[in-house]
C-alpha cells in the first residue's frame, strides 16, 4: 500500500485556493466548480449536467462514457502511482449511478476497524491521521459543492 501524505489529499490546498478565489465579490463571479466524488457517484448525469450548466457547455450523454483503448491506456499511465485508489475508475468505461446512493460510513471506530482489517495497524493509523487532519477542510469545501439540478 502506498503510504500517502496528508498533503497528497489536497483538501487544505483546495480550501486555500477557494478562499483566495472568493476573497471579494468580483472573484465570486468566476465559475469555480467543486464536485464531491460521492455526489458524482450517486448521480453522475445530474452532477455533470450541473457542471456543464455552470461552465456554459452543452451536456451530452457521451460525457458519461469512455471506452476507447486510447482513453484506457492514457488513464492507466496517468494514475499508475495511485493504483489501488483509482483502479475502479481506471478499469471502468463510464459513469453510472452506484446501486446504493449516499455515504455509508459508520462511526470513526467502525471505520478504523475496517481499515485495520484491510490495511493492518500501520495503514489504519495513517488513514486515521489523514482523516483527522483533513475532515474540517473537507466539510468546509462540501458546502460549495455542485448540486444536481432537480429538473
Amino acid at each position: 500500500m502506498h503510504m500517502f501524505l496528508t498533503s497528497e489529499i489536497g483538501y487544505r490546498e483546495m480550501r486555500l485556493l477557494l478562499d483566495y478565489l472568493y476573497e471579494d465579490e468580483t472573484q465570486r463571479k468566476k465559475q469555480v466548480c467543486l464536485v464531491d466524488a460521492d455526489d458524482l457517484l450517486d448521480d453522475p448525469a445530474g452532477i455533470v449536467k450541473a457542471y456543464c450548466a455552470r461552465v456554459s457547455l452543452p451536456f451530452s450523454e457521451d460525457m458519461l462514457k469512455w471506452d476507447s483503448e486510447e482513453d484506457q491506456a492514457r488513464a492507466k499511465k496517468a494514475f499508475a502511482k495511485y493504483y489501488g485508489y483509482h483502479e475502479d475508475a481506471i478499469e471502468s468505461t463510464g459513469l453510472k449511478p452506484r446501486s446504493h446512493p449516499g455515504k455509508h460510513y459508520g462511526s470513526m471506530e467502525e471505520e478504523y476497524e475496517k481499515w485495520r482489517s484491510k490495511y493492518g495497524d500501520e495503514g489504519a493509523r495513517k488513514i486515521r491521521e489523514v482523516v483527522d487532519a483533513s475532515i474540517a477542510d473537507y466539510e468546509y469545501l462540501k458546502q460549495f459543492a455542485l448540486k444536481a439540478s432537480t429538473n
